[in-house]
């Protein structure tokens, strides 16, 4: 395409997947906007959605189509982008708000290929996102036999992006069916009988008071996606071992993990076991960017960070503060920026010998909610009989909580040191629910 853009100004939101399986058809996704004005009116002009082949309107420029192919394509991953922006027929990003959808055919479930959105300003990296994971024969949120057109819904809705937030507010969020016509009727409904196409469905999400994430259809296994769940880093964040450098979901017993006792010096700690994991569970979670725009820390806000003098709750952390960041080579200081949310799907909470960790190079905690000094305390049983109160070979393995760690926070609560819920996000400008979440 040909970018007719007037100012150099502009969000970019990209979907990239990949094709799941070497069965010679291609995994090919379309990403859609639907632009309404701020008053809840569609952008005069479209019928009903953005994609592909508009090519530029409403402030969006698109990109060509693109699938991907698992035995053909090298490498195996297809990318759909929109930039916000101000066009040549004077139409810009900041009049509109965007309800950003994916969607498939009946050929793979919309989670398959593991499909991520990202949304840049400028070049920069704001925010991630991604659709829950599909399991072939395990319970899904978008399940088989989730009703019409086929055996599971074909669209996504990741939710809306506000220009005025600049990101994606993911409440509504959901799998959902549609049978458009040229007055935007839906055969799912999101909130108010409005569908993923209606007008008007940006504007009505800013009054759900039920947080990031809600979608009111019942799901196989998990309810709904409420994403009330405890966590800690998540599935993408990085640590690095004596093998090299490993995702967390990565990480064994036996391995020895990267870690400072805040000086300008590092070293290795023994990886013992998980205090609570969740393989693809939603989770809300933070980005905390700093300074030299480096990858974020990305965390729950309750999980416990190091800072240059003490420790802090990542959600009590504000842009000038400064955290610990491993270069290669020395520790040094690292200037927040900004935090913005994020909705991930997986959490990891690793225990290691010491405490600590060095996660994507910034010095944490292995605990959350409450205070490190006394989680370490507690956990000193724990450490001199891993294998027995807290994770083996087998154990590691399997998801949820470990029982040691909810009697320990049962007794920490009775004691009265557990952190406080939040009952709003202060310097982030979302629903308060985003940090209502216990944790350890």
């Amino acid at each position: 395409f040909t970018a007719k853009c007037s100012r150099n100004e502009a969000y970019e939101l990209t979907l990239t997947w990949t094709d799941p399986t070497d069965d010679f058809k291609s995994n090919d996704l379309d990403l859609l906007l639907v632009a309404g004005h701020h008053d809840g009116t569609l952008c005069a002009g479209v019928d009903v959605f953005l994609d592909f082949e508009d090519d530029e309107a409403c402030g969006a420029l698109f990109s060509e189509d693109d699938s991907t192919d698992y035995y053909y394509d090298v490498p195996n991953i297809a990318e759909e982008s929109a930039t916000l922006t101000t066009l040549a027929d004077g139409t810009k990003y900041q009049d509109y708000t965007y309800a950003v959808i994916v969607y498939n055919n009946v050929l793979y479930n919309p989670s398959e290929g593991r499909p991520m959105l990202t949304v840049k300003y400028n070049g920069v990296v704001k925010q991630t996102l991604a659709i829950p994971r599909y399991v072939a024969g395990g319970p899904n949120l978008n399940y088989a036999g989730a009703g019409p057109p086929g055996l599971f819904r074909n669209y996504y809705f990741f939710g809306c992006f506000r220009p005025q937030l600049g990101f994606v507010d993911t409440r509504g969020a959901g799998f959902h069916d549609s049978t458009v016509d040229s007055g935007g009727a839906t055969d799912t409904v999101v909130l108010n009988g409005l569908g993923i196409f209606s007008a008007g469905l940006c504007q009505a999400t800013l009054g759900m008071a039920s947080g990031y994430g809600f979608n009111p259809h019942k799901q196989a296994g998990s309810g709904d996606e409420s994403y009330q769940h405890q966590g800690c880093f998540s599935t993408t964040s990085q640590v690095e071992t004596l093998a090299g450098f490993k995702t967390l979901a990565e990480v064994s017993i036996g391995d020895f993990i990267r870690t400072s006792s805040g000086g300008l010096e590092t070293h290795f700690t023994e990886f013992i076991g998980w205090l609570d994991r969740q393989e693809s569970t939603p989770v809300k979670m933070l980005q905390v960017w700093t300074s030299q725009n480096l990858s974020p820390l990305t965390l729950t806000g309750s999980h416990i960070v190091f800072t240059p003098t003490s420790t802090k709750y990542a959600d009590e952390l504000l842009p000038g503060d400064s955290l610990l960041h491993w270069n290669g080579t020395s520790m040094q200081e690292q200037q927040v920026t900004q935090i913005l949310p994020t909705l991930e799907f997986g959490f990891w909470a690793p225990l290691t010998m010491d405490g600590t960790l060095l996660v994507d190079g910034y010095l944490s905690s292995c605990y959350a909610s409450f205070p490190h000094q006394l989680s370490e305390i507690a956990m000193k049983p724990v450490k001199t009989l891993p294998s027995i109160l807290l994770d083996n070979e087998e154990s590691q393995h399997k998801d949820g909580v470990r029982g040691v760690v909810t009697i320990i926070k049962k007794v920490g609560e009775l004691l009265g040191a557990r952190k406080e819920k939040k009952i709003s996000c202060g310097h982030i400008p979302i629903v308060a629910s985003f940090v209502d979440k216990s944790e350890f």
